[in-house]
């Protein structure tokens, strides 16, 4: 066997070999390997293999017609465990790491687990080997001579040599800003020397994540910090156009909660709380305020070391069906589920549509007074005319049990069912803070800040305590955690609504407001302040001018987003600034 680098030439001996053209001879060295065939005799074969790996290669002969040519004993094809070459020819600097590719086209995959390359005295480590090639890391250090220790134990030296040369490192003389937000979009900037004119086949990396580069010269670069950036510590690479990567610094992505206002409130939501931290930003539409699963807390204004929020039940959507069964009739005939049960706040949604595409068979829903009343009960929802397919939607406010039906089928069948409504459990929610989609750190200090209502002013008075409410503060296990605490005791509860005004009609129930209607609403728990109660007509504002902790009125000033002759849900919220002692 010939070495000539990259291609190993094979001269077989025989005899019998009784074709004289090279297309009749096969020659395989294993696992797929082939030998190319160039010349035949009655007693040689030669043939040309490309890139054979170091080790041990079982060679066989096939030739046309006679099959595979017969041997005293196997025929192995060994290539010696040395370096087919060394390259580059020089390194990338002795100041930081650099990513340095060696052509090694002859060490065997059975060998490279144990492989090693010292540079200058120190490991390389590697990061990619194959066939033609390893990729290892080089250390800084002094420049030095490459040696690439194989399995055996021999060192094999570059024939040409490999060293580093400091003419070629980079030169990082300040990294700027240290610090940067989970939001990004932030510009950084490297300063220094050796960055090279040709920005466009550099790269500069903060973390696993691609900073894109603003702007490249020999001695400044700039590139906008990307978002999603986990709290903590990154390293930040910058690659030249031979993608040598050097470790330019790290910068340190601050996004924690440190402090709250106090965390309790009503299971309805609408309670104002305050965060304190660092590395929210400044834009409110990346924050994302989770108040467990149930409940979340739309931003209303933001700082960097701000979030400022106010909580809201998080209404969920039930689906019933007309897929279920009835004895002799099979699907269709009957609301799936009959029975439901939700929570205040919760929309459901009925859906129909005929199983038979050859049915003449229609649905609607309303609202019915009993389980043994079939009709509609004038005051509740109504889809409207029976369809063979349709949807319809209801939000349902209060508590109670809310019985339903649909117009007799075609053979007289009526579907029905009901919805049981209850109150908001009260319980303890875990509060998660993201921006752009990234959580932040938590790290409670004890700190209990007051929430100050701009409306309000400073430190408005609080609200007071309603009847049967503990004052303290409830014990959380989770010392890292901060938790919001709800409770029915702190809702405001309504008992009763009238007004001093309001039309006559004998076929709608309940109040009929205009404008300047007043309305006098009673129960518990509103305080007495008027800046921090909120009424609300479906989407209109009804303006409060008196508060007392049983009791308080507003006027109807503005009917623009009023339905006419659509019922519409009453809203009370009491905003809760209490800035007491945890």
């Amino acid at each position: 066997m010939s070495d000539h680098g990259a291609f190993h030439t094979l001269t077989i001996t025989g005899s019998e070999f009784r074709s004289n053209n090279t297309k009749d001879f096969l020659v395989s060295l294993g696992e797929g390997r082939t030998c190319n065939v160039t010349a035949v005799t009655s007693t040689t074969v030669t043939c040309t293999a490309r890139n054979l790996t170091a080790g041990s290669h079982p060679l066989s002969v096939f030739v046309q017609p006679a099959g595979i040519a017969s041997m005293e004993r196997p025929l192995f094809v060994e290539v010696p465990s040395k370096p087919g070459g060394v390259g580059p020819l020089t390194g990338a600097g002795t100041l930081r790491e650099h990513n340095v590719t060696l052509a090694v086209p002859t060490f065997p995959m059975n060998q490279w687990a144990n492989i090693s390359v010292r540079i200058g005295g120190s490991t390389c480590k590697i990061t990619e080997i194959n066939n033609t090639s390893l990729k290892c890391v080089a250390p800084s250090g002094a420049e030095g001579r490459v040696i690439i220790i194989i399995p055996d134990g021999q060192n094999a030296t570059s024939v040409e040599g490999f060293f580093y040369n400091s003419s070629l490192s980079l030169g990082i003389i300040f990294l700027s800003p240290e610090k940067v937000s989970a939001t990004g979009f932030e510009t950084l900037a490297i300063s220094g020397r050796g960055f090279g004119t040709d920005g466009a086949h550099g790269e500069v990396r903060v973390g696993d994540q691609v900073c894109p580069v603003l702007h490249w010269t020999e001695t400044l670069v700039t590139c906008q910090v990307p978002a999603g950036l986990r709290p903590g510590q990154h390293f930040v690479l910058l690659a030249t156009r031979e993608k040598n990567y050097s470790r330019v610094g790290f910068v340190n992505v601050t996004f924690s909660v440190t402090g709250s206002s106090l965390r309790r409130g009503s299971v309805y939501g609408g309670t104002a709380l305050l965060l304190k931290g660092g590395g929210f930003g400044d834009n409110c539409s990346l924050i994302d305020v989770a108040v467990g699963e149930d409940m979340t807390c739309d931003v209303a204004s933001c700082s960097n070391d701000t979030i400022r929020c106010v909580t809201r039940r998080i209404q969920r959507r039930h689906y019933i069906r007309n897929t279920g069964s009835l004895i002799g009739y099979g699907p269709g005939y009957a609301w799936e589920p009959k029975k439901l049960a939700i929570t205040e706040g919760d929309a459901v949604a009925w859906a129909w549509q005929r199983s038979d595409p050859f049915s003449l068979l229609s649905y609607n829903v309303f609202s019915t007074p009993s389980p043994s009343v079939k009709d509609f009960d004038g005051k509740g929802f109504r889809s409207g005319p029976a369809t063979p397919a349709g949807t319809f939607g209801y939000a349902f406010p209060n508590s109670g049990t809310y019985y339903y039906a649909s117009d007799p089928l075609s053979n007289g069948i009526v579907l029905s069912g009901q919805v049981e409504v209850t109150a908001p459990t009260p319980g303890f929610h875990t509060i998660r803070v993201t921006v752009a989609g990234v959580e932040a750190e938590y790290k409670p200090n004890g700190q209990v800040v007051s929430v100050t209502l701009d409306e309000c002013g400073a430190n408005p008075t609080a609200v007071e305590a309603i009847s049967g409410c503990p004052d303290g503060y409830p014990t959380i296990e989770d010392k890292s955690a901060f938790v919001f605490v709800t409770h029915l005791c702190w809702t405001p509860q309504i008992t009763g609504v009238s007004a001093n005004q309001t039309p006559v009609s004998e076929i709608f129930s309940g109040l009929q407001v205009t404008v300047g209607t007043t309305l006098n609403i009673t129960g518990t728990g509103f305080g007495s302040n008027t800046c921090k109660a909120k009424v609300k007509i479906g989407e209109t504002h009804c303006r409060v001018t008196s508060v007392s902790d049983r009791g308080l009125s507003c006027t109807v000033e503005d009917q623009e987003d009023l339905i006419s002759l659509r019922p519409l849900p009453i809203e009370v919220t009491i905003a809760d600034s209490t800035d007491d002692d945890a």
